[in-house]
């Protein structure tokens, strides 16, 4: 660049600074970030301001597939704004990290195609059934081998990161709040479902009559090549495991992957009910705070999972290839 600036210069006898600033014009898109997204860093994630408003939270009565767990409907106020990453945390945003703090753990709950029972790697343990939202309880097994860098499926810079705890995604925040001077921190659950929602009342933030794998990455038909067992939704997103970010449509408030693509971890505790949780918008930070809660859904859920609505709590020192997260900045 410095040798263009001076060719130009020279040639055409300009000022060096004006060359320096047309070429800034020039070769920077000034349409790079919306009206209301900012990035603090280079490796910083891109954020997005949400505003001030509120939601009604949780299932609807009407909603068939509504869940124990997501009840009651309540209204919720959250009188701030606050940021939230226009994206999932990415492969190589998390790389980032790790190069700079050496923080590095291996193991991570994988599914495989064959059982559990005859898998030979000594490095692989049965675990008890988890929940999954697709088909009720499967078996899941823990591979020591497999974490962020090898989930066990391939996956690009631009792919979000898995095989994360709660503890890792949490280190990640306050690695970003010491490199750049600001708040960051993962969502509320009323945060997160207030972005999700970006002012719908739907099951979903899109029109039921559009094409599902248009807006989510979802269990769909690509999965059913690799796990012919599992239900989904009946359309291509185009992504067995893991798609790039920005591959689908965005919610009105311009965030990408709301719902699939990978689970979300948010700061609250589990709790299996709504009855007693904030209306402002804060975290629930009591009862069984080994679990933490998740939302979205992922690339291995059908569509019964993609639901603003949906929720389930998960082990905050447990990893999984298909948990990730986002993250969430207190606005001044």
């Amino acid at each position: 660049m410095k040798g263009l600036i001076k060719n130009m210069a020279t040639c055409y006898r300009i000022n060096p600074i004006w060359v320096a600033s047309l070429l800034a014009i020039i070769l920077v898109p000034q349409d790079a970030f919306g009206a209301n997204e900012f990035q603090d860093c280079t490796v910083c994630p891109v954020m997005i301001e949400i505003p001030p408003g509120q939601f009604d939270m949780g299932s609807k009565i009407t909603d068939a597939e509504r869940q124990g767990d997501e009840v009651p409907e309540h209204t919720v106020k959250i009188n701030y704004s606050f940021a939230v990453g226009k994206y999932e945390v990415s492969v190589k945003e998390y790389q980032s990290f790790i190069a700079e703090t050496g923080t590095k753990e291996k193991g991570c709950y994988i599914r495989e195609s064959i059982p559990s029972m005859n898998y030979p790697d000594e490095g692989l343990k049965e675990v008890t059934p988890a929940k999954d939202g697709s088909a009720g309880l499967i078996d899941w097994i823990e591979d020591a081998n497999k974490d962020w860098e090898n989930p066990g499926y391939p996956q690009g810079d631009d792919h979000p990161v898995v095989c994360v705890n709660w503890n890792e995604a949490v280190e990640y925040t306050s690695w970003l709040s010491q490199k750049t001077g600001q708040s960051y921190r993962l969502l509320t659950e009323a945060e997160w479902e207030y972005s999700a929602r970006a002012g719908t009342k739907t099951i979903r933030y899109w029109d039921e009559a559009e094409n599902f794998c248009q807006y989510a990455n979802v269990a769909d038909i690509t999965l059913r090549k690799i796990f012919p067992d599992w239900k989904g939704a009946n359309c291509r997103d185009g992504s067995a495991y893991t798609a790039m970010k920005g591959s689908f449509n965005p919610n009105d408030f311009g965030l990408y992957d709301m719902l699939g693509n990978v689970l979300e971890m948010v700061n609250d505790c589990w709790v299996d009910n709504y009855s007693q949780t904030p209306i402002d918008g804060s975290s629930w930070l009591k009862g069984e705070c080994s679990r933490k809660t998740v939302r979205s859904g992922s690339w291995f859920d059908g569509p019964r999972i993609l639901r603003s609505a949906n929720r389930f709590g998960y082990y905050k020192g447990g990893r999984n290839y298909t948990l990730g997260f986002r993250v969430a900045r207190t606005m001044d």
